[in-house]
């Protein structure tokens, strides 16, 4: 019977410290893949506020059969930020405003603080045309807004018909809630104002936005040729 040999090999200790280091070295890139995929992507986007982009709106219009204009107006509200958000809340009013044919010096107030003195043509005490009011499940509606991603946009429109040349411009306002994605719910209540348009009631209590509540509005109008 033949002699059967074993032969046994040791390591040196140049292959034990690169085995070492290869092993320190994949746990370091685990390490970092944790890092970049959970606190990069989920923990640290979930913990910051809601970058919100203020809406842009746009007005279009276009003459109708029988003296009649279409108007159609669209909000596009984008994410702007790394966290997502959800809406809660969005109004939008739109005013009709006349141009008188002479010039006359004229004083302002459109909001509290701000003063506009003109000598241009004078315009009309704004005429309301459209109130549009929406809400989701953060001011107790039954439909939930879900959640806007980084960069992803969201468009709200609406439309409406006038008399053709009835007016020379329409006044836009808006008042815009949003909160982060979830099942917070916050008491807010809807304001009639004098001219029959719609607004939230001050939402922005100091426990709303403790409890992570943001809006942002225009008060005092832009405005857009019809």
């Amino acid at each position: 019977m033949g002699r059967e040999l074993h032969v046994h090999t040791h390591p040196s200790r140049l292959e034990h410290w690169r085995h070492l280091i290869e092993i320190v070295a994949l746990v370091a890139a685990g390490i970092w893949a944790i890092y970049v995929f959970v606190y990069q992507e989920r923990i640290k986007p979930a913990s910051e506020v809601p970058e919100v982009q203020p809406p842009f709106i746009s007005v279009d219009h276009s003459a109708l059969a029988g003296s009649k204009e279409f108007v159609k107006v669209t909000a596009t509200t984008k994410n702007a930020g790394a966290a997502p958000f959800a809406l809660t809340g969005m109004v939008i009013n739109v005013y009709g405003i006349r141009y008188g044919p002479q010039s006359a010096e004229h004083i302002e107030h459109p909001i509290s603080g701000v003063v506009e003195i003109s000598k241009t043509l004078v315009p009309s005490k704004p005429t309301l045309l459209y109130s549009f009011y929406d809400t989701w499940h953060g001011f107790g509606a039954n439909k939930d807004f879900g959640g806007l991603a980084q960069g992803a946009q969201f468009d709200e429109s609406f439309s409406f018909a006038v008399p053709a040349r009835a007016f020379d411009s329409a006044k836009v306002t808006y008042e815009l809630c949003w909160s982060k994605p979830g099942d917070q719910q916050w008491q807010v209540a809807t304001q009639r104002n004098a001219d029959g348009s719609l607004w939230f009631d001050d939402p922005l209590t100091p426990a709303n936005v403790e409890s992570g509540l943001h809006c942002g509005f225009q008060r005092r109008g832009a405005f857009y040729p019809l």
